[in-house]
């Protein structure tokens, strides 16, 4: 099963020049710190959840066990961005 998975996730990012629209739930605290990003820093909010999604993933491939998912999980989203 784990290499099944690991085959579509090697077969997916082969295609990462392209890019997927997604419609995602986040809570209202988020969208409020998305928004103030976009506001003060000019960031467009598209890039800032990229730019955070990209350093989650990092962290998570540094650890794939997910022995750092429990600390991860008290991370803000301010502390990854």
């Amino acid at each position: 099963m784990r290499n099944l998975a690991r085959n579509a996730t090697q077969d997916a990012l082969e295609d990462c020049d392209e890019e997927k629209e997604i419609k995602v739930k986040i809570p209202v605290e988020y969208h409020v710190k998305l928004h103030t990003l976009k506001v003060l820093k000019g960031q467009n909010i598209s890039s800032t959840v990229e730019q955070a999604l990209t350093r989650y993933f990092d962290i998570l491939s540094e650890d794939p066990e997910g022995k750092r998912l429990e600390k991860l999980s008290d991370m803000t989203v301010d502390s990854l961005m």
